[in-house]
């Protein structure tokens, strides 16, 4: 799951990525920066969400 802190502006500020099931640090730093970009409604004060992820592999490639 990925944590992100959203500011008043409703600008997300920090995102740390609570649980980790693909153990892929090239994953993981790929999401928290997507995470930084997002951007929602602002809200009245300072949020801390958690938003659950989930990746499935793909054996798409032992199709062809």
């Amino acid at each position: 799951s990925l944590a992100l802190n959203i500011g008043k502006d409703g600008v997300v500020f920090n995102t740390n990525i609570e649980s980790d099931s693909a153990q892929s640090q090239s994953l993981e730093d790929c999401v928290t920066a997507v995470g930084r970009g997002f951007r929602f409604p602002a809200p009245s004060a300072q949020v801390v969400t958690t938003v659950p992820i989930v990746f499935t592999r793909s054996d798409a490639m032992d199709h062809e």
